[in-house]
């Protein structure tokens, strides 16, 4: 009974200690997060995928070039 209650106690506190943990480390992620910072991350996601394409584009106009197919 006792080895019963003791491991229930456990389980708790566990729980509660648990859920604190959680609770703080939330409450800081949400004081670190602004709407510049992720404004400034997608301007540059997007700034790295207009280069892409662009160097894409450049690669598939010089192979048309190359082959000596004309370009439209």
């Amino acid at each position: 009974m006792f080895k019963r209650l003791f491991w229930f106690v456990m389980g708790v506190l566990a729980g509660v200690f648990g859920l604190r943990y959680a609770k703080n480390k939330a409450k800081d992620a949400a004081a670190d997060f602004s709407v510049a910072d992720l404004a400034t991350d997608l301007f540059g996601l997007l700034v790295k995928l207009v280069n892409y394409v662009v160097d894409l584009v450049r690669e598939v106009m010089t192979k048309t070039d190359q082959s000596g197919t004309p370009r439209n």
